[in-house]
């Protein structure tokens, strides 16, 4: 059955859907890039202290650690959550929610939440105080990073029903997006091809613009923002990067 709650993410990564997507080969190696870049534009001296959330199944987690930096890792999933530890055993991985980081504050030079993990929650406010959770957690001067889909690309290349394959499945998606909330509802079927056998996810996320994003990061205490259009550093472009990254430090 498929979990259409506002608590959807808490068990969407099981291990069919973490293999195909953040725990495939393609995703880690992925990661190694995205790692790089970050690592290579804040230049933190090793030993800065690094908060990964969500954070998977810890394939960022991995690269920061071998880089020097004190890892942890926060996820409410518990599979993640056991691949994080397998995947980044240096780091601290710990169960948790985005919604609440009391446990956390002023701890972290940098907080980073990567893969479209922000605006998952029911509603704007829900979502406004996770981002505030996220400030909370950095020190003063810390760094907020943020990455995530753009609102306006995702429109301009909206696909109502898509399909693809792999070699073992078969990924069909239906999509559905609020224009009045803003919202994207998604439901994906992955079937076995040797067994036949499917199993349906769901999702709902909030999608937003450049400049709601930034509006939100100053509003939550956040100032000179950067923005970047993707992990190679290229300007960001509202029509054509898909998947900005923010930068915002606390104030």
């Amino acid at each position: 059955m498929i979990n259409k709650s506002n608590n959807w993410h808490e068990d969407m990564y099981d291990k069919v859907y973490a293999n195909l997507t953040i725990n495939s080969n393609k995703w880690i190696q992925n990661s190694q890039k995205e790692t790089h870049f970050l690592i290579s534009l804040l230049d933190l001296p090793p030993g800065s202290k690094w908060l990964d959330i969500p954070c998977g199944n810890g394939r960022h987690l991995t690269e920061l650690a071998k880089k020097g930096y004190l890892t942890t890792g926060i996820d409410i999933n518990s599979y993640c959550l056991n691949l994080a530890k397998e995947n980044s055993p240096k780091s601290e991985i710990l169960l948790g929610n985005m919604l609440d980081l009391n446990k956390h504050i002023s701890s972290f030079d940098v907080v980073s939440n990567l893969f479209n993990s922000f605006g998952y929650f029911s509603d704007d406010q829900e979502n406004y105080k996770c981002l505030t959770e996220l400030v909370k957690a950095l020190k003063v001067g810390g760094k907020l990073i943020i990455n995530n889909v753009n609102r306006t690309n995702l429109l301009t290349n909206f696909e109502p029903v898509s399909w693809h394959e792999t070699e073992d499945y078969e990924f069909i998606s239906a999509n559905k997006f609020d224009f009045d909330s803003n919202y994207n509802e998604s439901k994906y079927v992955i079937i076995d091809k040797k067994s036949g056998f499917g199993k349906s996810y769901y999702s709902r996320i909030r999608y937003y613009t450049k400049y709601e994003m930034v509006e939100l990061m100053n509003k939550a205490g956040l100032i000179n923002i950067e923005i970047f259009g993707d992990f190679s550093g290229n300007t960001f472009d509202e029509d054509n990067s898909e998947w900005p990254i923010y930068i915002g430090t606390k104030s």
